[in-house]
């Protein structure tokens, strides 16, 4: 019958800390929701008009980059058979 009651009172104590540590975590998230005051963040859009200070890059003709000697390139072969 002691540990009956040793069981009843262990499991009243860790209720009674689970129901104010929620009561805390509810209060500090309220408190910190009510002293908000600052405006929320507005999307950053890109400008629609180009930048009048902006200089030609030259890139109008279809030539391929420079690569140096020996390098830069990879070859992939794909096959259907594992081996």
């Amino acid at each position: 019958m002691d540990f009956e009651r040793e069981k009843r009172l262990l499991f009243l104590v860790i209720l009674l800390l689970v129901i104010a540590a929620l009561a805390v975590t509810v209060s500090i998230l309220s408190i910190g929701k009510a002293n908000d005051t600052t405006p929320p963040l507005t999307p950053d859009y890109a400008p629609k008009d180009p930048d009048k200070n902006a200089e030609p890059i030259g890139d109008d003709d279809d030539a391929k980059l420079d690569q140096p000697e020996g390098g830069g390139a990879v070859s992939l072969t794909y096959a259907k058979e594992v081996t």
